[in-house]
């Protein structure tokens, strides 16, 4: 572990830790990390880091502010590539400031040994909104291509949402929980025939416990106009190292752990499409608490309406609250059956790249992006 003084003027004494891959592992079995109030990661985090086949030993992936003997601040890399180009980049992937130390522009600051540790090259999408504004101040990142999303409502969850959304709901979330109730007896009819008709109109979809021959094909002839290009060997990392885990764990660090490593439900679901003999589409999409997302969809557009004709199915058989959709090539409404959503709405992001890995990377509208790629498949 790398450690050095980071100079602040009102935390005299701070300091700067920098984890490599290789060492990530033994420290989160070390007397230290079990007896920290906060950790920067989860054990089975930290498990897969170590399994991400773009990684290497070398690699920092934890860079933390410590004050007074205690982390107040940190970063996480998480390290990919771009095989096109020949890059190597780290995307910035979970970032937490102590309450006593906020407003001290510490997880700002982090940002210039972060970027300089990797050699200028790095990303983030997928962030909060006070993590979005710091990146931008930083003046070390720009805009490269939107990140596209729609979520399409299927049962309503008021009583989950709004208390999230407005905590002075919460007294309100037994009475939310009888409207959701009383809305989902009025929609499950219409649902279940629906469910029903698309299971006679999607005969050919096979699901996988893990890529078969086949699909790994298909991925590849897939691959080459990615950006990041993950494929078969990235899939299976994914799909055996999640960061989020079914039920409760004794050591999961949850509670010391700032963001979710544990869920209600927690599935993985990966299908292989044909149409009319042929490969048409290779889906790997992801249940979490009735969330259904779609981190990776492989096909071409005119199996569009047949692609959306499975996730639709799928996200009726497995009883999914709402669909998540990334790919502008299944927004149309038209590709979806009336009456499945009671509810769209655009849940639009931006992917951001350092200043030195955009110019590398050029013209965005060259390359396509993946909802899965960066952390998107994992969190």
């Amino acid at each position: 572990m790398e450690t050095r003084a980071f100079p602040h003027e009102r935390l005299p004494g701070l300091e700067l830790r920098v984890l490599p891959l290789g060492e990530l592992l033994p420290w989160v079995e070390s007397q230290e990390y079990a007896l920290m109030p906060q950790v920067p990661l989860s054990r089975h985090r930290a498990q897969s880091y170590a399994h991400n086949p773009r990684a290497l030993a070398s690699d920092p992936v934890l860079f933390m502010l410590w004050h007074q003997g205690q982390m107040v601040a940190y970063r996480c890399a998480l390290p990919d590539a771009l095989p096109a180009l020949g890059l190597r980049l780290a995307w910035i992937s979970g970032s937490w400031t102590h309450p006593a130390h906020r407003r001290l522009g510490l997880t700002t600051r982090l940002l210039e040994p972060f970027v300089e540790a990797w050699e200028g090259r790095a990303a983030f999408t997928n962030y909060a909104p006070e993590s979005h504004l710091a990146y931008r101040k930083s003046g070390l990142f720009v805009p490269w291509r939107p990140r596209p999303g729609l979520r399409l409502y299927l049962r309503p969850t008021l009583a989950r949402l709004l208390p999230r959304r407005w905590p002075q709901a919460r007294p309100l979330a037994p009475a939310l929980a009888a409207l959701d109730g009383l809305a989902r007896l009025a929609r499950a009819p219409w649902l279940a025939a629906l469910e029903r008709r698309l299971a006679q109109a999607c005969p050919q979809v096979e699901h996988l416990a893990r890529p078969d021959g086949q699909a790994l094909e298909g991925m590849e002839r897939w691959a080459p106009g990615s950006l990041f290009a993950r494929s078969g060997p990235e899939l299976d990392w994914i799909l055996s190292h999640p960061w989020v885990l079914e039920g409760r764990l004794p050591d999961s660090g949850q509670g010391r752990y700032q963001f979710s490593s544990l869920a209600g439900s927690f599935r993985w679901h990966l299908l292989k499409l044909r149409r009319g003999g042929r490969l048409a589409a290779v889906l790997l999409a992801k249940l979490r608490d009735g969330q259904l997302d779609l981190p990776y969809a492989f096909f071409d557009a005119p199996d569009a309406p047949e692609v959306a004709a499975a996730v639709a199915l799928l996200a009726l058989r497995t009883r999914a609250d709402s669909l998540l959709l990334n790919d502008e090539r299944l927004f149309e409404p038209s590709l979806w059956p009336a009456g499945l959503a009671f509810l769209r709405r655009r849940q639009d992001q931006q992917i951001y790249l350092s200043q030195r890995l955009a110019q590398e990377a050029g013209d965005p509208g060259g390359w396509s992006v993946q909802a899965g790629d960066g952390d998107g498949a994992f969190t």
